[in-house]
C-alpha cells in the first residue's frame, strides 16, 4: 500500500515507515505550497486498499470547508498529524503560530513565495500570532538553528515542544485502522 504526504513531513512518515508495524507501506511524497488552499497536485487522492492520503484540509480546499475532506485521510490541521488534534487546538488557542521540521527547513523560500521581505513579514507575524512554536519531532537537528534564524528575521519569540514520533505513529495506526474497516 503507497502513502501519499506532503514532503513537509517526509522524515517524520519515512522514520515509521522503516518501523515493522508499517512493513508493506510505501512513502510517496507531493510538493504543497503552505498557505495556497487547493494547490494540490493531481493524483494525490486516496484509493481505498491501495493508496492511503494524509494531509491537512487546509492544504486540499481552504479553512473550514470541509466538503472535501476524506473520511480517513485527511486531518483538518497536517498539525494534528504530528502533535494530535487536542494539542494542536490548545496550541493555536493560545495564540502559537505552529511550525514542524520540514517547514522550517525552507522559511526564506516560503518567505518569498508569499512576497513577504523582512519588513512585512515583521508586520504579518506580530498581527497575527504571539509567537512561533515548533513541534519538535527530533527528526532534524537543524531545527533549533533554523527556528532561531526565523525569530530573529520576524522579531517574534519562538519556543519549542517536544512531540517526538509517538503523536504521528497514532495517526498513522489510526488511519490504516480506518481505511481496513469498511464504512457502513
Amino acid at each position: 500500500m503507497l502513502l501519499r504526504v506532503c514532503q513537509v513531513y517526509a522524515r517524520e512518515f519515512t522514520a515509521l515507515l522503516a518501523e515493522e508495524e508499517f512493513a508493506g507501506l510505501q512513502l510517496e511524497t507531493c510538493t504543497v505550497n503552505c498557505g495556497s488552499p487547493g494547490e494540490v497536485p493531481e493524483g494525490l487522492e486516496s484509493d481505498p486498499g491501495k493508496i492511503l492520503a494524509a494531509m491537512g484540509e487546509w492544504c486540499r480546499v481552504g479553512p473550514g470547508t470541509a466538503q472535501h475532506r476524506k473520511a480517513g485521510t485527511d486531518v483538518h490541521l497536517c498539525f494534528d498529524m504530528i502533535a494530535g488534534e487536542a494539542a494542536t487546538r490548545d496550541y493555536l488557542a493560545s495564540g502559537y503560530h505552529l511550525l514542524s521540521p520540514g517547514w522550517l527547513d525552507e522559511w526564506p523560500a516560503r518567505m518569498d513565495d508569499w512576497g513577504f521581505d523582512r519588513l512585512l513579514a515583521r508586520e504579518f507575524f506580530a498581527d497575527c500570532r504571539t509567537r512561533f512554536l515548533l513541534l519538535d519531532t527530533g527528526v532534524s537537528p537543524e531545527s533549533a538553528r533554523q527556528l532561531a534564524e526565523l525569530a530573529e528575521y520576524t522579531r517574534r519569540p519562538a519556543m519549542t515542544v517536544q512531540v517526538g514520533l509517538a503523536p504521528a505513529r497514532e495517526f498513522l495506526r489510526s488511519l490504516r485502522q480506518q481505511i481496513a474497516v469498511p464504512r457502513s
